[in-house]
């Protein structure tokens, strides 16, 4: 798993209800995951700030984006989606999977216009 990033387990994310979901030692990936399935978009963008910076581990990262990306879009959590965009994610996903047809088959109509708004 991705743990290239500094400064993770000093994150203050005790606001964010996903924080008693994972351990403390869990890593960026799955922390990011886990708040991105839940829709917590307040911790999303706590953890994408902290990517800001690095350069070691990019494709790794933008991966991981994209997998959260896909989560959120299937729940149709629209603000986590916007969090993740402004954080890196890329718009059109990567290869086969685009997560408007994600939002769309599951009727995230919200989430759908944000994606939309966004270049989806």
């Amino acid at each position: 798993m991705f743990t290239g990033y500094i400064g993770i387990d000093k994150m203050n994310v005790q606001d964010c209800p996903c924080v008693n979901m994972v351990k403390s030692g869990t890593s960026w990936s799955d922390k990011l995951l886990t708040a991105s399935k839940q829709g917590h978009s307040q911790c999303v963008s706590k953890l994408t700030a902290l990517t800001g910076s690095q350069k070691d581990g990019q494709e790794e990262k933008e991966i991981f984006l994209n997998k959260a990306l896909r989560s959120a879009s299937e729940e149709g959590h629209s603000e986590t989606v916007t969090a993740l965009l402004q954080g890196g994610a890329n718009v059109n996903g990567m290869g086969a999977f685009k997560p408007l047809i994600f939002a769309a088959s599951e009727g995230h109509l919200q989430t759908v216009q944000v994606g939309i708004w966004h270049g989806f």
